[in-house]
């Protein structure tokens, strides 16, 4: 084959089979600069995002196409019903993104994968590079294709090769901080609005959103969901969070034909309800989707899903309304060198202990502790620019590094940063005879730490935040030896459960072996007295680990919006349809949603099924689950309770039993029977119960 037949494409149709036989139309667009195509590519500068949203606009009729550029022959996609959704991984993701930022109409929701809100956070971090100074420059040209056709190619690699070098030029004169290069690949709000070359605005995300992402990808790093996130946060827009423990890989992994089963369901069966409901309007899938949680989240200890209510944005309030401090008890000053002599693997040497290179301190953990979002530590640091020398010249950029680490005596399994999976031996169902996929999980590893997050700032850019926009760099300053500055290095989100025994450790450093590298060393002094780690916790309510276990054992369900409504009342056909559920048998169907579990209740002689509309109160929850355990003898005392005399005559027998067995504990020395059994009290007295039934 000659090379001008080559065609390269970085996805392969059969990545869709799923959608294809479920009805859907799947359209793969390349961008500006690809063979056959007109223009540069630019690496996410708004041109390419504009060429993205033509193809939209062509979709939904607002704009002409052409079958080729030399003929006047249009084409019409009359198989379309206008309704758009987009979806793609990394660059695919954040294309998602931008376009959606246009706000153009037909778009009518995105579900970006590891995508990039901002190409500045890809890079860069507060002000210093993390991954060379430049990289713009050499992903576009990677991503070019007009140089397949040597003809095409010649006729514009003179003008091509300057403008990648004045992008390459741009980004070493800004040497980690933020600017014009970086404000044009910044598709966030947080700069107020991106101000493109054809003076538009785009800060209009006016479509929901379902965000997916790895937590342990260390290629496009966390902090892009959070900026997605509170980009349709600040929208106004539905937005909804399914975070794993893989790396850089999409839930179901179409190149590899291998699929991650989030619970019991499979990744593409999730998108075909949002987009039912979405691109359709389909009723079913909109009753699916609005009772999605906020959060769908993999549990880095076991691998288990969990669902959230709600997930914080970066805003100061509400990400620190529930939060750990972890200070430092030391006094005095410490100082860091950046010389890595002897050091050969960063990883262990910074996590077992304050080393030349670090300083480290840890906090006991008691009880599991959830970390949700962004941790910030608070340095206040002076530089030693040039160590031993007379030499006061200020330097321009500086790394301060900062880790958050679960440290334990013995080694525990954690996920990794890599890519790692291994097939469970069940296959995913594709359907329409295309081919079906093999389901997998992610392989952990043994060690006695594991890494939760990382940050990175510039010594000289001590006012960059959290926004990729506040690293500008007019608001660096010279740095001057023994001169303190204050910072916050906010280190990248992170769901996370610490386990009881163990220890969280706050390492502070100089560099990061492989995100920069100096010709010369520095120090760092830092005071001690100043330094702290703001860890956002979950603020888990005495009824948390109930709704999970009921929920995981689909006893009980939430009641619509991801929200479980733990106050709200239980009526009796609740009960009994629950208690029919754990017996195993199908409550599906019937005159009314509480038909089956009704008659099962009246046939096995747990209720007599009268007031199935009623609320039920605690003393007639717990006669029904003595009754459904067999009566058994009852030999426990109610003394202990104050009200223990309010007690009903025919449920004394089923609460003295349900107090000996731990399965009702009282409330402030109450057992309070009469009173209506909330939702969170039934499911914590059905936790109870169904453990002490194993």
């Amino acid at each position: 084959m000659e090379n001008e037949d080559y065609f390269y494409d970085y996805e392969d149709l059969d990545w869709y089979d799923y959608f294809l036989v479920r009805g859907y139309a799947v359209v793969e667009v390349a961008g500006l600069g690809t063979r056959g195509s007109e223009g540069l590519e630019t690496c996410g500068a708004d041109v390419e995002t504009d060429a993205f949203k033509c193809v939209i606009e062509w979709l939904t009729g607002k704009r002409n196409a052409y079958t080729d550029k030399e003929n006047n022959n249009k084409i019409v996609a009359n198989w379309s019903n206008g309704n758009v959704a987009m979806t793609g991984r990394s660059y695919g993701g954040t294309t998602d993104f931008a376009v959606a930022s246009t706000g153009v109409e037909g778009l009518k929701t995105i579900v970006p994968v590891a995508g990039i809100a901002s190409w500045y956070e890809y890079t860069n971090s507060q002000g210093i590079a993390t991954d060379g100074v430049a990289y713009s420059d050499d992903l576009a040209l990677e991503c070019a294709g007009r140089y397949i056709d040597e003809d095409d190619w010649n006729s514009i690699k003179d003008t091509y090769q300057a403008y990648l070098n004045r992008i390459y030029n741009d980004q070493i004169e800004l040497n980690g901080d933020y600017g014009t290069h970086w404000a044009n690949r910044d598709y966030t709000a947080g700069n107020s609005g991106k101000k493109t070359g054809n003076g538009i605005t785009y800060n209009n995300f006016n479509c929901p959103a379902l965000i997916v992402h790895g937590l342990n990808d260390d290629n496009v790093r966390t902090k892009q969901f959070q900026l997605m996130y509170d980009t349709f946060k600040d929208a106004g827009q539905t937005v909804k969070l399914l975070l794993h423990q893989g790396a850089h890989i999409t839930p179901d992994y179409d190149s590899h034909k291998t699929s991650l089963l989030i619970g019991k369901e499979s990744y593409d069966s999730i998108l075909n309800k949002w987009f039912s409901y979405y691109l359709y309007g389909d009723t079913a899938a909109k009753k699916y989707v609005d009772n999605m949680a906020a959060v769908t989240v993999q549990n880095n200890t076991d691998g288990s899903w969990r669902t959230l209510n709600s997930w914080p944005t970066s805003d100061e309030a509400q990400a620190y309304a529930n939060t750990l401090t972890m200070r430092n008890t030391a006094t005095g000053t410490t100082t860091i060198n950046s010389d890595m002599t002897g050091i050969e693997n960063w990883r262990d040497a910074f996590t077992g202990g304050s080393t030349s290179a670090t300083t480290m301190f840890t906090r006991d953990v008691a009880n599991d502790m959830i970390i949700k979002g962004t941790v910030k530590v608070n340095i206040s640091a002076a530089p030693i620019q040039h160590p031993g020398s007379d030499n006061a010249e200020s330097r321009d950029a500086l790394m301060m590094s900062a880790m958050l680490v679960d440290v334990s005596d013995t080694p525990f399994s954690s996920f990794t940063t890599s890519r790692t999976e291994e097939k469970t031996g069940e296959t995913n169902w594709i359907g329409g005879g295309a081919q079906d996929y093999d389901v997998i999980n992610f392989k952990t590893t043994d060690s006695t730490y594991k890494i939760i997050a990382r940050g990175w700032i510039d010594l000289a850019n001590p006012n960059a935040g959290f926004s990729s926009a506040s690293a500008a760099a007019d608001k660096k300053i010279t740095l001057k030896d023994g001169v303190y500055h204050d910072y916050t290095v906010y280190l990248q989100p992170n769901y996370y459960t610490v386990k009881a025994g163990h220890k969280l450790a706050l390492v502070v450093y100089t560099y990061e072996p492989g995100k920069a590298e100096y010709d010369e060393n520095y120090g760092i002094t830092i005071d001690n007295s100043k330094l702290n780690a703001v860890i956002p916790v979950e603020n888990r309510e005495w009824y948390a680990d109930a709704v999970q276990y009921v929920a995981d054992k689909a006893l009980m369900s939430g009641t619509g919006n991801g929200s479980f409504s733990p106050n709200a009342p239980t009526t009796r056909a609740m009960l009994m349809t629950v208690l029919a559920r754990y017996a195993g048998e199908d409550t599906t169907g019937g005159a009314t949603w509480y038909e089956k579990g009704m008659n099962w209740a009246k046939a096995n002689g747990v209720s007599d099924g009268t007031n199935p509309n009623a609320n039920i109160t605690r003393e007639q929850l717990v006669t029904m689950l003595y009754r459904y355990a067999g009566s058994p003898a009852a030999d426990g005392s109610l003394t202990a309770f104050a009200d223990n005399a309010t007690v009903s005559p025919y449920a004394v027998s089923a609460m003295q039993w349900a107090a000996a067995n731990g399965i009702v504990n009282g409330s402030n020395g109450r057992l309070n029977p009469q009173n209506n059994a909330t939702r969170a009290e039934v499911a914590a007295i059905l936790m109870r119960f169904c453990e002490m039934s194993k």
